[in-house]
Formats: structure tokens, sequence, C-alpha cells
């Protein structure tokens, strides 16, 4: 790989460890502030030429792959194909020289991280902003056909995704194993961000304004395009934590189901599934879980059997299998499709039918063959597979993050007669780190208090955040629910309305046959149109160009800047 270039480590938050800083503690205090005057004015010598560096030798790799025959596709191996079919946007496959760890100056190790871009709607001339979508926890296939390419065409923005480091093909190492992903952290992710965001903005110079003297509508003081960073769900609290790190950078946020407030004990998930399924429903589905745990205890033929009725006999473990069916229900109401779930229980209880087996359909015929999930992505063995091509690969990088960091663990409700097995409880996610990434203590207790303190959970300090969350959705619980003047926070209320429903639409799995996010199936169709209104019109007052902060009052207190 090519040598990292000379560019300091970008910081935003004060307690990002900062190269600069260090190498002045240990100057004498005679000479220390001539010594940073003028460090300081090297650095941004050196920045600017390393930027540029950085964009030519990315030039250079795009002209070699074009002369070989690969167009811009920079050996992407999705192809259109894929990529339509996820109902994505945009051109093939770029790919951009990141920084394997941010915080280290003296480790000078970089990998290929792969984004797309996506000019359709891009009004250079009248200063357009740029959408940034973060891809977050999975694959990167290119940029999302949901409301943000409607919000592009409206604010003529470009728009460009980034991979996210260890997702898909944007791998530091040839494994994952647990030394290589100990550069997998939400802090590493957002440097990430800032990093990629300076080097793309010296490709739009060179693309686009190299021939305007001057800056117009959305630019900043600085001439440069505002930008709009946007996620959902991991990739929302990402977004929200990139636009309080990087103010200077990243102008607005839309966090869509933003997870800012990371949760250890994470029982509040579960009383939101009991909210979401009804008690009819609930209890038809804690009544299986009880008739699976029998069997499990029973005898080997019937813990056996009936993990062959849900075609998860792979799974070996009894508390992986119980996970698997718990997170089975809780996929319909998160992605907006109870009744799919709900409707075929209550029918068949209505009947005298064996509800379990009208269960086990729905996970073998929607869960596995629809919603793409797969038994091994449950199996403490697979997950433990360190291969980049493993079965269980993607699900291995995201219970690295939750082991480590961001932890979510989902236990049984403490209000209400919880659905899913008391077997899930602490004890069983600290055991299931451990089998699957060895018995380090970090991976043992991650520190959600740390975390929470550094980025603020829900008491976030910043301004220009735009939250929204699906009232349906669990995850809602570990969200930002409260707005101010400076970060607006919106529910979606309906009954299918799930996981980034402001963004897809309802429903809001596979919904790529509905381009920018499908508002007609929800159950109340006015309801998405309605926050999506608030969500523009907030938008367009923050790209203003005479936008000026305003106090917001003394409930907040805080600036919007």
């Amino acid at each position: 790989m090519a040598a990292r270039s000379s560019v300091a480590p970008l910081v935003g938050h004060a307690s990002f460890p900062s190269p600069r800083l260090a190498l002045t503690a240990v100057l004498s205090r005679k000479n220390r502030l001539l010594t940073a005057v003028l460090s300081l004015a090297l650095l941004a010598s050196a920045a600017a030429a390393s930027l540029d560096r950085l964009y030519l030798a990315h030039e250079a790799r795009l002209a070699m792959a074009a002369r070989q025959g690969q167009g811009l596709s920079g050996g992407d191996g999705g192809g259109a194909g894929e990529r339509e079919a996820r109902g994505a946007r945009g051109g093939g496959a770029l790919w951009f020289d990141q920084a394997l760890d941010h915080f280290n100056p003296a480790d000078g190790r970089t990998f290929p991280q792969r984004y797309y871009e996506d000019f359709t709607h891009f009004n250079a001339a009248a200063g357009g902003p740029v959408i940034l979508v973060i891809c977050g926890e999975a694959p990167c296939h290119g940029i999302p056909n949901d409301y943000r390419t409607e919000l592009a065409a409206h604010f003529g923005a470009a728009m460009v995704a980034l991979e996210h480091r260890f997702y898909g093909q944007s791998q530091p190492f040839a494994d994952l194993s647990t030394a290589s992903l100990a550069y997998l952290s939400a802090n590493q992710a957002l440097a990430d961000l800032a990093t990629f965001r300076q080097f793309y903005q010296q490709r739009l110079d060179h693309l686009f304004y190299a021939s305007h003297s001057s800056s117009h509508g959305s630019s900043g003081s600085n001439g440069e395009r505002r930008w709009v960073v946007t996620g959902v769900s991991y990739a929302g609290a990402v977004s929200a934590w990139a636009r309080l790190s990087y103010p200077h950078l990243f102008h607005a946020s839309l966090a869509s189901s933003a997870v800012v407030n990371v949760i250890r004990d994470f029982f509040e998930f579960e009383e939101q599934v009991l909210q979401s399924a009804g008690p009819l429903c609930a209890t038809i589905l804690r009544n299986i879980t009880r008739r699976v745990e029998l069997q499990l205890a029973s005898s080997a033929a019937e813990r056996r059997a009936v993990k062959q009725l849900f075609a998860a006999h792979s799974v070996e473990h009894d508390g992986d299998f119980l996970f698997l069916l718990a997170d089975a229900a809780v996929f319909a109401f998160q992605y907006g499709r109870p009744d799919q779930l709900c409707d075929p229980l209550t029918q068949a209880h209505a009947k005298g039918s064996d509800t379990m087996h009208a269960y086990a359909s729905y996970v073998r015929d929607l869960f596995f063959a629809h919603f793409g999930a797969s038994p091994a992505d449950y199996d403490r063995h697979s997950l433990a597979n360190t291969s980049l091509v493993g079965p269980s690969a993607g699900m291995r990088t995201w219970l690295y993050q939750c082991c480590t960091q961001m932890a979510f663990f989902q236990t049984p409700a403490r209000i209400g007669e919880p659905i899913r097995s008391a077997a899930l409880n602490m004890s069983y996610w600290q055991g299931l780190c451990a089998s699957v990434y060895g018995s380090h203590p970090r991976v043992l207790f991650p520190d959600t208090a740390a975390t929470n303190t550094f980025f603020g959970g829900t008491a976030i300090a910043s301004s220009r955040i735009f939250f929204t969350n699906g009232s349906q959705d669990p995850w809602k619980r570990a969200s930002r629910l409260i707005g101010t003047y400076a970060m607006p926070s919106v529910m979606v209320t309906c009954h299918n309305c799930g996981h980034g429903v402001d963004m897809r639409g309802c429903p809001t799995w596979l919904n790529a046959n509905h381009p920018h996010g499908d508002a007609s199936s929800c159950s109340d169709p006015s309801v998405l149109p309605a926050v999506r209104s608030d969500l523009k019109d907030a938008l367009e007052s923050w790209l203003r160009p005479d936008y000026m902060p305003v106090l917001t009052g003394a409930s907040d207190g805080r600036a919007a800047m």
C-alpha cells in the first residue's frame, strides 16, 4: 500500500489526540509560542501540498483503470446489475487511500476505501451543496435511491457515498482477526469522514470550480461547498457525531434513526417491541419462546427437531438459537412489516392451528429468504471465522463494534412480560463476545459511559442536526427524541413506520422498487410528506447564504450555529 501523506490528522474534538500538540508539549516554555506559529505555517503548507498529491494520485489510479479497460469501476466486483437491484445510484466505485490509524502519527499505513459519486443534480455554478451518505455497517454498493436523491434534486447537490472501514470492500487487512479489528471504532470512522471530506473537496475544486472566481448559493465563507452529512441507524449516529466533532467541515446533519445513546443493557429495546407488537401478537410470540425452551431442554432429538423446524440446525449453541428467534420477530417491527409477522400468527391462533409452525414459516420464508438473514449470522462458531469472505463476515464486524464500543446488548424487557428468553441476559452477551473475539477486558466490557461522555448521548451539544425516528422502531429508544430549535427531533407516527422511515419510506426494507422512499404505503400516507416537508424547510434555512446563528432561548441555552 502507498505511504500515508504527511497531512496531520484532522481533529474536531478536544479529546482526540493531535500530533502537533504532542510535539509542542516537549518544547521549552520560552520558545513554545514562536515554534507553534512556525509549525502552523509549515503544516498549512504541507497540508495543501499533500491534498494535491492525494488528488493527483487518485486521478492517476482512475486513468490507469481506464487504460486497462476497467472504466471507473476501480475493480468493483458488484457491477451495475447489483447496484440497480439494490436501488443504488451513481457510477462505478472509486477509491481513496485512507489512513489506517488517525491517532498514531508514527503509523503511515493506508488502505483503499471505496466511495461513489453522483452529479446528476449538481448545480456547481449556483454553489450547490454536497450530500455525504455514510453507508454504515454494511457493504456500500452505490448511492441509495431514497429520499436523499430528492433532496439532491431540490438543492442542486452533489452526492457522494463513503463505505465504512472494515465493511464491504474497504478492508485494511487480509482478515478480520481481533488484532486487525483493533482499528475499527466510531472515532476512527469519524476521522475517515473528515479526511475524505478534505480530499473530496479538492476533487470538486479540480472538476468544477477552477473556472469560477467566486462562490455562490450554499457555499461557505471560504468558497467551499456546504456539506450535509447523512446516515441511518448507526450511520445516523455517526452523522450527528460528525457534525459535533467537525463543525467546520460538516455544515449540517440529517440523522435518521440515529442511535446516539449507546446502551449496554438495552432492555428498553424489547419494551418497544412489546408495544409495537400489541398484546395478542406479543403473547403468541412469548408462548412460542417458552415452547422452544422446553423442547431444547427435553432431549437431543427434540433439540435437533426444533432447530430443523426453523431451518437453523447449524446453530449449535442454544442461546444463539434463542437470539435468532427473538431477532427474527424484531425485524418485522423494525422495518415496517408488522402485519407480515402478526397476521399469520393471530390467524393461526384463531383457528387453533400450531402457532409455532406459523412462526417457523415466517422465519424460513421471510426472515431468511426475503430479508436475507442467515443462521450463520447468529452462530458463534461462524462469527469466529476471521475470513473476509466468511459466511458471517459483516455480522462479525458489527458485533465487534458492539463488544468494544457500541454495546446495544438486547436483553429481556423489564416492564411487561418479555418475549425473548431469560437466557439472553448480560451473561449471554459477555460470553458471546469472549467466545468470538477472546477474553480481553475491552471486549467483555464496552465502556458505554465513556462513549456517551465523549459524544454526549441524548444530550449531544451541537446544532443543525435533524433527528427523525419511526414510531414502531425499537431502536428509537437509543435516539434523541426531544428536539430543540438547534436540533429538531421528529417522530414519524404510523402503524408501519420503522427504521429510517423518513429516508426509505414504508416499509423500510428492500424498498428499492420505490425510488425516494414510498410514502403511499405508510398506514397513514399523510405523515411522511409532512415530516419530509419539515426536514426540507430546516435544511433550506440552514443552507441559505445569509443564514445567521439564532439564539434558541432559555429552554435550550445553545446557539443554532
